[in-house]
């Protein structure tokens, strides 16, 4: 059976706060879910680090040194430098009987971008295959491939990460406004020798539009794109229930060096 999309979601713009707690927020959503598109901002510079990726690979001295903040996502994938980035959490219920596989929801979601994008600019592209080497082994999100992705110029522009639990899945997704000053891969010991050198293969909005995008005026063209596709939405905001039990399970997506 086909995939149908839910037409009726909670949207919710939720601002600056540390990438523990955005984390933690995310994985409280998925408790009790409700299809959700939630937007963010981060309080500082801050590397997430995939689900299964491990920390005993990191660099503390570039990381005490820059001062950054380090999280651990409740999704799959590689590391993510968020900086100059904007970032999304949408998560779905999952009703067995009819349910997106990865692929139908990578593909719903970046078709949906790829059209809000197109709509700023028409130097945007959407793949249905990677156009870079799928990396098991690479640390940076921004030099792995995957399918129906966001590119500019051949040029990967936005990361993408799922996790699938047993009654929702968490999709999260970062695009960036503007190059970081250093990549993800600056906060490794090392890399891989296959792994390409993530300025080579990433870009940004601004640097490849020469526009400067912000963060709302983003938020509002994907609403705008979102309401055309025929969706219906609620603007609301977390809850104190929400907030409070995402501060209880907080430590479990914070990292410091032990």
């Amino acid at each position: 059976m086909m995939w149908i999309p839910p037409k009726e979601w909670r949207w919710i713009n939720d601002g600056v706060r540390s990438g523990s707690l955005h984390m933690a927020i995310d994985e409280v959503l998925t408790y009790h879910p409700y299809p959700t598109f939630r937007w963010y901002d981060w309080e500082k510079p801050t590397l997430s680090l995939g689900y299964h990726q491990n920390k005993n690979d990191l660099n503390w001295n570039h990381i005490l040194q820059t001062g950054i903040d380090v999280c651990r996502r409740p999704t799959g994938g590689r590391a993510v430098f968020h900086q100059n980035v904007a970032t999304y959490a949408i998560i779905l219920p999952l009703n067995h009987k009819q349910e997106p596989t990865l692929w139908d929801l990578y593909q719903w979601i970046g078709e949906w971008w790829f059209k809000t994008l197109k709509s700023i600019h028409p130097n945007v592209q959407f793949y249905s295959e990677p156009i870079t080497r799928p990396g098991a082994k690479f640390q940076s999100c921004f030099v792995s491939g995957n399918r129906y992705e966001i590119v500019i110029q051949r040029k990967k522009v936005m990361g993408s990460a799922q996790r699938r639990y047993q009654s929702a899945v968490l999709q999260h997704g970062s695009i960036r406004l503007k190059n970081p000053i250093v990549s993800a891969q600056y906060f490794f010991q090392s890399i891989s020798k296959d792994e390409p050198i993530e300025e080579s293969v990433a870009t940004s909005l601004e640097e490849a539009w020469n526009l400067p995008i912000t963060s709302m005026l983003l938020f509002e063209m994907l609403k705008e794109m979102f309401l055309s596709l025929g969706n219906e939405i609620t603007e609301s905001k977390l809850t104190e229930t929400e907030i409070d039990t995402a501060h209880s399970i907080q430590k479990h997506f914070t990292i410091v060096r032990e």
